[in-house]
């Protein structure tokens, strides 16, 4: 583990992955552990698995390559989280606090803490959503259409 203080500003912490995705990882994606026998608890890939939230480990950090080393950022403030920019329902807007589970798109999605999740989209049915892991800390303005992106402020508990 890394722990990144920036003088008085807030405390980050940091642990050392491998992209083992088969692709490029851009910054700000969620990641989950990618578990497959061979190099477990350092192997990573973009979060794909919806029905999985336990695999879920942290935001990366920095983009990098398939193969490389890099930092996922498992707690603290992280400033360029990637976001669906919507509130817990399409058009609505993210208010500082909403929680937000990872999808298989590659971004962070706001939903009602304790929730069900179903594809990664709040629902009434599916796997139970891990509230409290990753809160908006910065209100954002919803766009018209559920699939745009942008970067939202958000705290980190993933330790």
């Amino acid at each position: 583990m890394r722990f990144a203080t920036l003088g008085k500003g807030p405390e980050q912490v940091f642990i050392v992955v491998r992209n083992d995705d088969g692709a490029d990882i851009g910054a700000g994606v969620p990641l989950e552990w990618k578990a497959d026998g061979t190099r477990d608890g350092i192997d990573v890939q973009a979060f794909q698995t919806a029905a999985k939230q336990s695999l879920f480990v942290g935001a990366n950090h920095y983009a990098f390559s398939d193969g490389e080393y890099g930092l996922a950022q498992v707690y603290g403030y992280d400033d360029d989280a990637l976001v669906l920019k919507h509130g817990i329902a399409t058009n609505s807007n993210v208010a500082i606090g909403d929680v937000a589970i990872p999808n298989t798109n590659g971004q962070f999605e706001f939903v009602v803490a304790g929730t069900q999740v179903t594809n990664n989209h709040a629902t009434t049915v599916g796997v139970v959503c891990y509230d409290k892991m990753v809160a908006a800390m910065q209100t954002l303005a919803s766009a018209s259409s559920a699939t745009i992106t942008g970067t939202c402020g958000v705290f980190l508990r993933c330790m």
